[in-house]
């Protein structure tokens, strides 16, 4: 069965009676690879091709879908009206280490569109069951290629080792990063909750009462101004790296007033 992508789509424009659907790549990325290495191969040197080139000399079919793939993915790139292979394949055939293949691996993987939607919805989270429901509800995705979309998603991200059982784990965490958060929750000072009841702030400011099971911590802010984070006591390495893409995001907040 023949998937819609972006290039697909432009062709097929006209047709009338068909679902159309956002564009995604059709093939995994791991096929994608095995795929613009042949053609690397066939046109070496950053050498120029179209479809009809690749389709005279692999003589295969389903040019059309391999060949937008390879784009979504950052394998191809276009010069005018014809197709190229990036140095990403390069990087990926002949890493300097192992760190940068997976690396490469994984920005491959974060290129397409929708792909990069899915990453940003769900990092740290494990991926829903019914994926393909999230594809036709929110992504506009057709019906009829969720499935395969969804297939080839977790596929290309189990592929890059993005994908875990199950979770996204797109943000990792250097060992040096484990040991400084660590270090941090070592030396942390923690305001007892007794003291927060016995001079309660004005109602309008008052903070909500903190459970048994949760721990408080009260930072000095600039200016005379406080925060307080509370968090639960089996606290994991993973509820930290959420926390912290949390603190980037209101970064961004706040550089851009």
């Amino acid at each position: 069965m023949q998937h819609d992508t972006s290039e697909d789509l432009d062709e097929s424009k006209d047709r009338k009676g068909i679902e159309r659907s956002a564009a995604y790549p059709a093939i995994t990325l791991e096929d994608a690879i095995q795929y613009a290495v042949i053609v690397a191969k066939n046109f070496p040197g950053g050498k120029d091709f179209d479809r009809g080139d690749i389709q005279a000399i692999l003589d295969k079919t389903g040019v059309n879908r391999d060949v937008a793939a390879c784009v979504h993915y950052g394998l191809f790139a276009k010069r005018e009206k014809k197709y190229y292979v990036t140095d990403v394949l390069k990087k990926i055939q002949y890493p300097i280490n192992e760190p940068e293949r997976i690396k490469t691996l994984k920005t491959c993987f974060n290129t397409p569109k929708l792909f990069k939607d899915l990453i940003e919805k769900f990092d740290g989270q494990p991926l829903p069951t019914e994926l393909k429901v999230h594809l036709v509800r929110f992504h506009a995705i057709a019906e009829r290629a969720a499935d395969h979309a969804a297939n080839v998603f977790i596929h290309s991200g189990e592929y890059c080792h993005a994908i875990k059982d199950g979770i996204l784990d797109w943000v990792e965490l250097t060992e040096a990063a484990r040991r400084d958060l660590e270090k941090e929750k070592e030396y942390t000072t923690f305001e007892p909750v007794t003291e927060v009841k016995k001079k309660p702030p004005p109602v309008m400011h008052q903070l909500p009462q903190v459970p048994d099971d949760q721990e408080q911590v009260k930072i000095p802010l600039t200016g005379g101004k406080t925060a307080y984070l509370s968090y639960p006591k089996n606290i994991t390495a993973k509820d930290v790296k959420i926390l912290s893409k949390q603190i980037e995001a209101l970064e961004l907040i706040v550089s851009n007033d």
